[in-house]
Parts: structure tokens; sequence; C-alpha cells
């Protein structure tokens, strides 16, 4: 049985104004990010992202209180109780919920996930693996595109995003060996 709630209690889906405040600050969006690899407490999230630990225990007690993690644990350290959460939503948004945000969150989370990308491309550089595995796609595209075509296209990116973490899921399910890779798209 995997982790479940420690107060027992039923969740529900955050409203979308819970997610653009939960969502509004970069280091939230990192500590999202973050806990979609397990079950983490502030403390380790700290020393993953650099940040202080009064600093990222702040934020997430924000993302648990606007219902985007919950708490799963409690383990007692040396006088003290670590918490450990895990994230009961993505990081990602989809084209319509990001269109419900306002314009300095959607301004926010662009600017972090651009530095996320970077981030990420740099580092598959430096490993040498960006061109490694056969049937990699890297590609620019411009286009000329109406109002229903920008819409399909969002939707056709919306539905990769979930045949991917539902893939993922899958695998992560049958024990399958499992090689790390990065999905980046963009429509703007």
């Amino acid at each position: 049985m995997g982790p479940r709630a420690i107060d027992g209690a039923e969740r529900t889906a955050p409203h979308p104004s819970d997610v653009a405040k939960a969502l509004s600050h970069p280091l939230r969006v990192s500590i999202l990010q973050e806990l979609e690899h397990g079950v983490s407490s502030p403390k380790t999230l700290a020393g993953r992202l650099g940040e202080p630990l009064p600093l990222v225990s702040y934020h997430v007690k924000i993302l648990a209180r606007l219902g985007c993690i919950e708490l799963v644990d409690t383990v007692p350290r040396r006088g003290a109780v670590e918490h450990f959460y895990r994230p009961l939503r993505r990081s990602e948004l989809s084209a319509d919920e990001r269109s419900q945000l306002p314009a300095s969150v959607r301004e926010t989370l662009s600017g972090t996930v651009l530095r996320d990308i970077t981030h990420e491309l740099a580092a598959a550089a430096d490993a040498g693996t960006l061109d490694g595995p056969s049937g990699r796609h890297l590609s620019l595209t411009h286009l000329e595109l109406d109002e229903e075509a920008w819409a399909e296209i969002g939707a056709a990116l919306d539905d990769l995003v979930r045949l991917a973490r539902s893939r993922e899921a899958k695998a992560k399910d049958a024990g399958a060996d499992t090689v790390r890779a990065a999905l980046v798209l963009a429509r703007f």
C-alpha cells in the first residue's frame, strides 16, 4: 500500500484560485516538481533545492493549506518531528487551467519553466545524453495558425502530457526498467 494521508481525510481537487496561489511563487513550483519524484520532507527538499529550511517549510505549509500536497507521515528526529509530504497535483497545467490564471502568475510560471528547461538541457548536454537515445526528437516549427488550430494544438499537447504521465505510471507499476526522460512542450 502506498502513502496515505495521516489524517485519513478524503481529498478533492484544489480550486483554480488555490492553484493560482500555489503556483504563483517559483519555489512552490520547484517544491511540487521535487515531490513528483516521491514523498519528501521540507528538510530534504531544502537540501535538494539549495534553499533555507525555514523558507521551504513556509512554502510547504502554503501548498498543504491550498490542497496541493498532503502530509503522509511524521518521524521523530532528535527531539523534533520531521514531516513527509506527497503531491496531490502535478506542477504542470492544462491549457484551460493556465488560461484561468492571472497574467502575472502565468508570467511567473513561464519564467520558472523556462529556467527549468534550460537547466535540464544544460545537464543533458554536460552528461552527453542530449543526443544519446535513439528516437530523440528536437525541433522548432514556425506556423501560421487560426484560432481553431491554436485550440486544437493546445488540446493535443495536453493529451500528450496525459499520455506521457500514463505511460510513466504503467512502467513504474510494472516494475519495468526505465530511463530518465524530459518532455518539453511549448506553444506560443
